[in-house]
């Protein structure tokens, strides 16, 4: 029987490229009046880039940290499927998963704060700078901030799954010898089975968020590489 196994999946958030807007603000030349406005504001704008993307790559750190010693503890794999390896990693995912309830609230924290900013910083934009360069920058994070959002929430549900399948071993007699997994009744074989499909649907379900995440963050990247664009406005 085949098992499912968690893929160690990785992501690179395109919120490290609203940074590329730092190198612009320093090419400015001209020291008019209107550009120095223009260049305080966008330093404004760039602080509130730089404290959104430092929270939000120590999130992506910690997940990746944890989400690699999940993949290691392998929880539904045969050979840790054992009385002592199934105790175990039923407490780790436990914690795992009120992990990725707090990782999920910290997400939306991030995505309130920085509408918050930019929202403070629309009220006050030059009128040399078109101030849809602004909404394009809020409407391409949280393209990208709501993709990791879907993502998070498709693991949410893959390890509550894998939860569910461990609690049932834990109730359930079966034997294990040398990798071979052998249930004392038919019936609890198919139970199992039938807990193993949902895992095994979950992870499709996390692989297609994982991907639309990873398209969000190339499509974000793609509109990043513009910084604010000038208004004819004078």
């Amino acid at each position: 029987m085949m098992f499912a196994r968690f893929p160690v999946l990785r992501f690179t958030s395109a919120l490290l490229l609203f940074l590329f807007f730092a190198s612009q603000l320093r090419a400015q030349q001209t020291q008019s009046p209107q550009d120095r406005v223009r260049i305080a504001f966008e330093n404004r704008l760039n602080s509130v880039i730089k404290a959104m993307t430092t929270r939000a790559n120590a999130e992506n750190a910690e997940l990746n940290t944890r989400l690699t010693a999940m993949n290691a503890a392998a929880p539904l794999e045969t050979r840790k499927l054992d009385s002592a390896d199934v105790s175990a990693n039923v407490s780790r995912l436990i914690e795992f998963i009120d992990y990725l309830k707090h990782e999920r609230l910290s997400s939306d924290s991030i995505a309130r704060d920085f509408e918050d900013s930019l929202y403070v910083l629309a009220v006050e934009i030059p009128p040399n700078i078109d101030a849809q360069s602004i909404h394009d920058l809020d409407a391409s994070f949280h393209e990208d901030r709501n993709a990791f959002n879907v993502f998070i929430d498709a693991m949410s549900k893959l390890y509550s799954d894998a939860l569910n399948v461990l609690l049932y071993l834990q109730h359930t007699s079966y034997s294990l010898d040398h990798d071979t997994f052998t249930f004392a009744a038919k019936k609890d074989q198919t139970e199992y089975r039938k807990r193993m499909k949902i895992v095994d649907a979950d992870t499709k379900e996390l692989n297609k968020a994982n991907e639309d995440m990873r398209k969000a963050n190339a499509k974000a990247n793609e509109q990043m590489k513009t910084p604010p664009a000038s208004s004819d406005q004078n």
